[in-house]
């Protein structure tokens, strides 16, 4: 195999990854980091360890639910919402999960997080 080829297609991923984040600095923890990915076997476990905040947020504000929603993850979604009933907390950007969803097109975890009680950021008071 090339190496260069190789090295490329590492690079390609890396910008396509970095291009699907919500804005974010230095804080991620694996709880974040299982949400932005989708992963959710880990995001599984990681809600039945009684030592993990769900809630955490990242340095803009974004919290697990924000990561999910904005990329579409409706199982991780799902999974969420059962252990939190906090859906319409705000980033930096004043951007809720559903706002996000809204954004990105997400219909199916729109649906979902609506029915948990969300509402847009635009319409709270």
């Amino acid at each position: 195999m090339n190496s260069s080829s190789s090295e490329e297609d590492s690079e390609s991923d890396t910008e396509q990854i970095e291009m699907n984040f919500v804005p974010t600095a230095h804080f991620w923890d694996s709880l974040h980091i299982a949400t932005e990915k989708g992963d959710i076997e880990r995001v599984n476990q990681l809600c039945s360890d009684s030592g993990v905040d769900v809630n955490t947020k990242n340095d803009f504000d974004n919290t697990p639910l924000h990561l999910a929603a904005n990329n579409g993850h409706i199982s991780v979604v799902r999974k969420l919402l059962s252990v939190t009933n906090m859906v319409n907390e705000e980033n930096v950007f004043g951007k809720t999960p559903l706002d996000l969803a809204l954004q990105n097109g997400h219909e199916e975890v729109v649906a979902l997080l609506r029915s948990a009680g969300a509402v847009s950021s635009q319409y709270k008071q």
